[in-house]
């Protein structure tokens, strides 16, 4: 089965911590502005500017989590072609490629696996929608998306007009997810581990 989802998956966990934990140690060293050289010309920070900078994961969060979740689907997709052509899914209409809840359901169920363990259905329809409304730069949480989220009971801490803000460690929550799929349905067994990422806090120094 397909492996190229990895070596991506790979480098966006790996860019993911790298920039926390270079975030963290200027943090916690008090660096100044002054001493940072910025690529290209003209540009400049206040300090303030560049502490405040430096503790805001959350649009590094965003643009790891709307990638690997577009590398997912990708992946899964490409699985799903292979399992039709070789007739293990039969009856696949292509119009269930537009319905991340219908295609999930029929992969697993492919694979001869459950909703169970690290396997949560509502964690990956939560992924997918913050996805669509990132895609679409949505800042708050519309009526659709409500609808789609408890319809998936993947609601959670999520309601009409909420904020859409990814933290580090949803990002880092979700991609597991991610990842545990992905492996069991190409035939890799998840791995049952959690990791723990430091946010970094502001200097009050």
């Amino acid at each position: 089965m397909p492996s190229a989802i990895w070596p991506h998956w790979l480098r966006l966990t790996r860019t993911h911590r790298v920039v926390i934990a270079l975030a963290e140690a200027a943090i916690e060293r008090g660096d100044s502005v002054d001493n940072i050289r910025f690529v290209g010309p003209k540009f400049k920070l206040r300090q303030d500017q560049f502490e405040s900078s430096l503790a805001d994961m959350e649009l590094v969060s965003r643009m790891i989590l709307q990638y690997s979740w577009e590398v997912f689907e990708d992946h899964c997709k490409e699985i799903i072609g292979q399992l039709v052509a070789n007739g293990t899914i039969k009856d696949w209409k292509p119009e269930y490629y537009g319905c991340t809840e219908k295609w999930l359901d029929i992969l697993l169920k492919a694979r001869g696996r459950k909703w169970e363990g690290r396997l949560k259905k509502a964690s990956l329809i939560e992924a997918s929608t913050l996805r669509n409304a990132l895609a679409h730069h949505e800042s708050t949480i519309d009526q659709s998306m409500v609808d789609r989220l408890i319809g998936s009971d993947a609601l959670g801490e999520w309601y009409l007009n909420a904020p859409i803000i990814i933290s580090v460690d949803k990002c880092v929550k979700l991609r597991g997810v991610m990842q545990a799929y992905a492996r069991v349905v190409e035939g890799t067994p998840p791995k049952e581990r959690t990791t723990q990422v430091r946010r970094p806090k502001k200097n009050t120094k």
